[in-house]
């Protein structure tokens, strides 16, 4: 089994809600997750990790959370090499904003430009990842990711 990331940056807990429920879903399913948050994460070659799950929302005009995004920065300027390794995004936002969901787009385009693979298209949670709906829009994301994870 490879080993798995689960890194987030969370200011309202929504980021981290959904990084928890990830979390438990994968291990139900007998999967080891390290869960980490971007504040306190300090390894940017990642060597050690073959799954990475990034969960950032979207800030003012399209910006990272600023945690995860002090965290991206130093990862994009250590310059790591992520062939072989697979990630999928997740982000919790509100679609009533112009730049809903841009700062997965910014982190899935640099992922993609330091070799890792994408295995799964981003989840976006919109409003409150404690409804209902999300829930099961964040569970069945999660369950389809498994499928992925070898």
């Amino acid at each position: 089994m490879g080993n798995i990331l689960l890194l987030y940056g969370s200011m309202t807990g929504h980021t981290k809600f959904v990084a928890n429920l990830v979390r438990n879903i994968f291990k139900k399913a007998g999967k080891e997750v390290d869960m980490q948050n971007a504040l306190d994460f300090k390894d940017y070659d990642l060597k050690t990790y073959d799954y990475l799950l990034m969960g950032c929302s979207t800030w003012d005009e399209g910006k990272l959370q600023v945690h995860f995004e002090q965290y991206y920065e130093n990862l994009v300027a250590s310059k790591p090499k992520l062939g072989g390794k697979k990630f999928a995004l997740f982000g919790c936002g509100d679609s009533g904003y112009v730049h809903y969901g841009e700062g997965l787009d910014l982190i899935q385009k640099g992922f993609t430009d330091m070799g890792a693979a994408e295995i799964q298209d981003k989840l976006l949670i919109d409003g409150d990842p404690e409804s209902n709906d999300n829930i099961d829009k964040i569970s069945d994301w999660a369950a389809k990711l498994l499928e992925s994870v070898k």
